[in-house]
């Protein structure tokens, strides 16, 4: 695999990192903004996706401007494949590690809550929308580390589209 096609695997991964870590931080900057106003994270989420698919879609164009062309090798199909697969594979299961901790605290503490202390327990208002936000990071997480292939074979048909 050449340097230019490794680093066009490691802009589109940072792409989807990115994307896992938005569903990750946009519970707290909700709660943080919505006093002001509530189109603030919806902002940011169109902020961060247009950034996402500008790396996705333009990878081989900042790929090109950042490593010289001087040493062109042919490309390998199965090498972009497995590299890609294996970066999918460790996005997702970084992100399975933060979802289900966090699911497990939240139902845990719910229930204990809810049957050790039944006149005095209170949820927060935000318990609801962090526990959305982490069943989506969850998904998002297994679409990752188990969809790895499938993503793989929607990028190698839009690359050959060209």
């Amino acid at each position: 695999m050449s340097p230019n096609q490794s680093l066009v695997v490691v802009v589109r991964l940072f792409a989807l990192w990115l994307i896992g870590y938005y569903i990750t931080a946009a519970p707290l900057f909700y709660v943080q903004t919505k006093r002001f106003s509530p189109l603030y994270t919806l902002g940011a989420a169109v902020i961060v996706l247009a950034l996402s698919a500008a790396l996705w879609y333009f990878a081989s164009w900042i790929a090109g401007h950042l490593v010289s062309n001087s040493n062109k090798v042919a490309e390998q199909p199965s090498a972009f494949d497995s590299w890609f697969s294996v970066g999918c594979a460790l996005i997702g299961l970084w992100v399975l590690a933060k979802a289900i901790p966090a699911l497990l605290h939240y139902f845990i503490a719910n229930f204990m809550g809810s049957n050790m202390f039944p006149n005095t327990y209170m949820v927060t208002p935000e318990w609801r929308l962090t526990a959305i936000f982490n069943i989506i990071q969850l998904f998002f997480g297994l679409a990752l580390f188990l969809g790895g292939r499938s993503l793989n074979k929607i990028v190698l048909r839009v690359r050959n589209a060209y």
